[in-house]
């Protein structure tokens, strides 16, 4: 301060309790800038790892200790409150937000230690019920374009009824695609996309869901970035310019890296 500052501006230089303040409120910030670019991330998923992360530096960052300094204390206890009340995370229906059904097709979160078991069984029955009702709309759709062929005949169907027997239900409830992937330890290295684009056979039901859900940003800054850039696009000197051509350099400026980049075989 005092190799930049005039004499005369002696109002601006901080004092020792100050600088103190200062310190402290930059230790407890310093982790959020990386949380913060984690979660603005747009070419990797990122839903997946919201609720994970905010756990995470509330359990290991945020927690109050004795010999913190007030200021350290007010901005800990502040900034853990608002992560509560802005994420919802002590809320009711936690386990059954996006973040949580995300978290579940992430095989790196997939076990939800930071929630209780009861939350966690609520969180894979919704997502194993998501899979077989997207499963069955696209048999649906599927039926609905293609000629049917000849029917089975109706007896087959009764006696398959008539023959079940409970411990075939129980070993197919056993060998369910929820129960197989949460027990599947496969290393997850490149993010989740391309773990279920290398398992998505294996997996059939459950990637339908990932897919759906890995796509969405965890947060509303890459659509920002999105309308900085069409903002710099359409100004005053190109006020002319037609709506589809406007859409279509916004989607070049966007887009510019990855048409440039090689194709990886």
């Amino acid at each position: 301060m005092r190799s930049v500052s005039k004499r005369s501006d002696r109002d601006l230089e901080l004092s020792t309790s100050q600088w103190r303040t200062a310190e402290d409120i930059v230790a407890v910030l310093k982790p959020m800038i990386t949380l913060t670019e984690l979660l603005s991330q747009e070419n990797n998923a990122s839903l997946s790892a919201t609720v994970p992360m905010l756990m995470n530096i509330k359990k290991r960052h945020l927690v109050v200790h004795e010999d913190d300094s007030r200021t350290t204390k007010i901005i800990k206890t502040t900034l853990s409150d608002e992560m509560d009340r802005r994420w919802e995370l002590k809320g009711p229906g936690l386990e059954i937000s996006v973040y949580i059904s995300a978290a579940v097709l992430d095989p790196r979160f997939k076990k939800l230690s930071f929630l209780s078991d009861d939350q966690r069984d609520e969180a894979y029955s919704v997502v194993a019920e998501l899979a077989e009702s997207l499963t069955d709309r696209s048999c649906q759709e599927e039926s609905d374009t293609v000629d049917p062929g000849p029917t089975a005949p109706k007896q087959d169907a009764v006696m398959a009824m008539l023959l079940a027997s409970d411990e075939d239900e129980e070993e197919q409830d056993e060998t369910s695609e929820m129960k197989v992937y949460l027990k599947d330890f496969t290393k997850c290295n490149g993010g989740p996309l391309e773990w279920w684009k290398k398992n998505e056979d294996r997996y059939p039901k459950l990637s339908r869901v990932a897919k759906r859900f890995h796509s969405i940003p965890s947060t509303s800054m890459p659509s920002e970035r999105i309308f900085s850039k069409a903002g710099f696009i359409a100004n005053k000197s190109r006020s002319a310019l037609f709506p589809t051509n406007v859409n279509k350099l916004v989607f070049l400026a966007h887009n510019f890296r990855r048409i440039r980049q090689p194709q990886v075989q």
